[in-house]
């Protein structure tokens, strides 16, 4: 997968954004520049990911994206967006008439107090919402949409409405996405708001789980988790974890040296080894009984043995 930043603004000012507070001042972010990008990616690339700051306010995204199916006509393009200029139709409309695009758009709670709250920019709920409807309608010819919803010490206590929200309002989407946050950038700065440990995450995400496989049956979409590593989870939760870190951004504590299964792990992001240290990250003496997938991004995708002591 190629990544390709487009626009170096937001329009929301999330606290726990992981781009750097002066990520406004570096960059070119002209059509020329971000189509001599595309030019040098080879053309047999499957996978395009656009992000940003905010890539919807690009004034060249429309142009772009026609330039980037015309080099590369097979490639998914898959866009991280905050979902509010899609609350217009027509704009929306335009996005997703080049078809093989997978929209994946943060929530950051269910209310607008909840989300707006961790925006910090009034109204941006209501748009958000507005957006993932609009491309909802728009699905077909390879259009997706994927909700994001980042776990930052404001947000934990929202799980199960996020949940309630896009089940009830959202139908149709492809997959909901619970991310453990990075601590860069705005989030390091803000972390004393912000800042969750793996030990505080574990609990709610737990328990929302549990009630999800116990009374509510099978979710209507995919469900993931982002940025965990293994250890931090329950056995029965590996299933749901991804590896969704660049391998520069990640480290393995001195400890996970002996774990049984390091080999299927993320790691840890080095910001928060910086921020919290190595404390919690207890290894496998040795592994369950794993059913394997040949995808590395997602190598677990259920537990069938004993859990380890």
């Amino acid at each position: 997968m190629r990544c390709i930043p487009v626009w170096n603004r937001c329009n929301n000012k999330c606290a726990m954004c992981s781009n750097p507070p002066d990520y406004h001042r570096f960059g070119k972010y002209d059509l020329a520049s971000l189509k001599a990008r595309i030019n040098r990616i080879k053309a047999g690339e499957t996978e395009i990911y656009l992000t940003g700051g905010e890539p919807s306010l690009s004034p060249a995204l429309l142009p772009l994206l026609a330039h980037i199916r015309k080099r590369l006509p097979r490639a998914r393009i898959m866009m991280d967006t905050n979902g509010r200029m899609f609350s217009y139709p027509a704009f929306a409309a335009g996005c997703a008439a080049l078809g093989n695009i997978e929209f994946q758009v943060s929530l950051c709670g269910h209310t607008p107090a909840a989300h707006d709250g961790v925006t910090r920019t009034p109204g941006s709920f209501k748009q958000a919402l507005a957006g993932i409807k609009n491309l909802l309608a728009l699905k077909g010819a390879g259009i997706d949409v994927e909700v994001r919803f980042v776990l930052t010490r404001l947000s934990l206590g929202n799980l199960d409405g996020v949940y309630r929200l896009v089940s009830g309002s959202l139908q149709g989407i492809k997959s909901l996405v619970f991310i453990f946050m990075e601590m860069e950038g705005h989030a390091g700065v803000n972390l004393k708001s912000v800042g969750l440990t793996y030990g505080q995450a574990r609990g709610p995400v737990e328990k929302f789980f549990s009630r999800l496989e116990g009374a509510r049956g099978k979710a209507p979409f995919e469900l993931k988790l982002y940025h965990f590593p293994l250890c931090t989870l329950p056995q029965g939760l590996w299933k749901y974890a991804w590896r969704t870190l660049p391998r520069k951004e990640v480290s393995f504590p001195a400890v996970c040296s002996r774990c049984a299964v390091k080999k299927y792990c993320l790691g840890v992001h080095k910001d928060y080894l910086r921020h919290f240290g190595a404390a919690g990250f207890v290894p496998l003496a040795s592994a369950p009984r794993l059913k394997l997938s040949p995808n590395v991004c997602h190598p677990i995708i259920g537990v069938t043995g004993e859990k380890c002591p």
